[in-house]
């Protein structure tokens, strides 16, 4: 007996919620909803031109990064892919940084292991030939 008055007091409040719900939802005037809609598309186009001038002033940023890193560990620093050993090298190291990535990407999207191998192997094979050019066995 009891647990049929509570079955019909549950019912009988979701038949009132439910009711006033729908009742709510209807008294928005057309003009109110054309302004909710309006404020939306100018909250979202500040939004972006917000995100925009963040975007900026990080690129301004990591270029001035960038130049101080350069004028203090030397400037003139930069990748010889004309020399042989040198390139090797960087393949090398870009093989197996690219596999750790692809790696660590794979316990989110399974199938990025396969990738992830493939290029911890070419990054193996370009460190032998690396070692075979440094020490001029090629």
């Amino acid at each position: 007996m009891k647990t049929s008055k509570l079955f019909s007091v549950l019912v009988a409040l979701t038949f009132l919620f439910s009711y006033n719900v729908a009742f709510a939802s209807s008294e928005v005037s057309a003009k109110e909803a054309r302004q909710g809609v309006i404020q939306k598309v100018i909250d979202g186009q500040a939004d972006l031109m917000i995100e925009k001038m963040t975007e900026s002033k990080m690129g301004k940023k990591a270029e001035k990064m960038t130049k101080k890193m350069f004028k203090k560990f030397g400037g003139d620093s930069k990748v010889d892919f004309k020399s042989e050993p040198e390139r090797w090298m960087w393949f090398w190291l870009a093989g197996w940084a690219l596999g750790v990535l692809f790696y660590i990407a794979s316990w989110i999207i399974w199938p990025l292991w396969f990738i992830g191998a493939l290029c911890w192997l070419g990054g193996t094979i370009c460190l032998v030939i690396w070692l075979l050019k440094k020490f001029e066995v090629m």
